[in-house]
């Protein structure tokens, strides 16, 4: 019978540097010592989170002339590798944290076995895992100060100490200490020395949780907590407790094409693409309508300014039939004073038909009495309006005036009036 068969739920998936182990339902299940043989034995079963020990990793802090930490990339990072250690960086799948630090770009880099990432990456049930961190990341950035500033943390368990160095933010070093081996005053100076090489200095505070006879012989602030050696849990125990599925690390390895929302939509999982495709769809069908909604708006004022000519044309000729309102205007307005209103009249509605094609407004009159001409009507905006005066203007050869202006529900009233 295979675990999926006995439980259900997800499973944290943790090596402890002898076996792998599935903490499922509460319960820890040793999986063997090959990365392979735990996935099959959890096959069916959804992996929310793996945990590597800080030991197995590559852990190597960098300190680089780079104008900035986006310089910083995995060729960059290989190659300090191969320059500080002779050995090819192949081997390891790298995640890495960086930014400015005096003038330089300084940070801290991790590395997994680039097997592990690999059989990882190509199991369906470790698709959606998050995180994929170090031990040392989830227990110690519990303890981070949310001001930041300078700040060691160290947390204790049954077994040993780990500790790292923080500035504003910017891990500059991890280790884990076990205490199997060494005295506590060992243990203590090792850990100071540790920190030091980090960066930290004595006058620079701690954080965390230690048992009282190694706390008592730090030197330094302590902020933390202190609690008795025989009250502290064991390391894998803590751990877990540590660990949040679901929640991404600064040093996680999850990222690039290894991101699990890039995993997900490429492997199979939920097609998040069409909820794409389906919201561009939906975006351009709101344009085309809004377009729709323009055209018949347009078409409306249309129609609405052609009935306007017509109410000046029997204005103009009360007795004539409507045939073609311009044709007419102008033979009767060569015979009189009449007709030389008309030619006027039929002058300005030709413009102001030209200058509409261009600058849409709502004509609400249009008038000429005195040798004055003036119209009403409402328009978007002022420099919409400031736009139409200099149309106008320009169509007509004349002095357009502004006479008033009103503003009203979003929309600008307005009379101008030409000689």
């Amino acid at each position: 019978m295979t675990l999926a068969q006995e439980n259900s739920g997800s499973a944290v998936l943790y090596y402890d540097r002898q076996q792998w182990h599935g903490w499922l339902n509460e319960t820890d299940h040793a999986l063997g010592e090959s990365l392979s043989s735990a996935l099959q034995q959890l096959d069916g079963i959804t992996i929310s989170a793996v945990i590597l020990p800080l030991e197995s990793l590559l852990v190597r802090s960098f300190r680089l002339p780079l104008p900035s930490p986006r310089l910083v990339d995995e060729a960059v990072l290989s190659q300090e590798i191969e320059d500080a250690t002779g050995e090819s960086s192949s081997q390891w799948w790298l995640t890495w944290q960086a930014a400015r630090l005096d003038e330089d770009v300084a940070g801290l880099l991790l590395g997994m076995p680039a097997s592990w990432q690999s059989e990882l990456k190509q199991s369906k049930l470790a698709r959606m895992a998050q995180p994929v961190a170090a031990d040392a990341e989830l227990r110690l950035t519990r303890w981070l100060d949310e001001r930041g500033g300078r700040m060691a943390v160290m947390d204790a368990d049954s077994t040993g100490v780990f500790f790292g160095f923080w500035h504003d933010g910017l891990c500059l070093g991890m280790r884990r200490l076990n205490s199997e081996g060494r005295t506590n005053e060992e243990l203590c100076a090792e850990m100071l020395a540790s920190l030091k090489a980090m960066g930290w200095s004595e006058q620079d505070p701690i954080n965390g949780r230690l048992p009282p006879e190694l706390q008592g012989l730090l030197v330094g602030e302590w902020h933390g907590e202190v609690v008795d050696s025989n009250r502290l849990p064991p390391r894998w125990q803590e751990t877990l407790r540590a660990c949040k599925p679901g929640e991404a690390c600064v040093l996680g390895f999850r990222r690039g094409h290894w991101r699990a929302s890039a995993q997900a939509l490429w492997s199979g999982g939920r097609v998040h693409w069409r909820r794409s495709v389906l919201l561009a769809c939906g975006v351009a069908a709101l344009w085309l309508l809004s377009h729709g909604i323009q055209y018949v708006y347009f078409q409306h004022r249309l129609a609405g300014c052609q009935q306007e000519i017509l109410e000046a044309f029997h204005a103009a000729l009360p007795d004539e039939p409507v045939i073609d309102p311009l044709a007419q205007l102008r033979r009767k307005g060569s015979s009189s004073q009449a007709g030389m209103h008309g030619k006027r009249v039929l002058a300005a509605l030709a413009s102001l038909s030209r200058v509409y094609a261009e600058v849409q407004w709502n004509m609400k009159s249009f008038r000429f009495a005195d040798g004055q001409f003036e119209i009403r009507g409402e328009i978007d905006s002022l420099d919409t309006l400031n736009t139409l005066q200099e149309k106008l203007q320009k169509t007509l050869e004349r002095q357009v005036e502004i006479a008033d202006t009103e503003l009203s529900g979003g929309k600008v009233a307005f009379r101008m009036v030409w000689s």
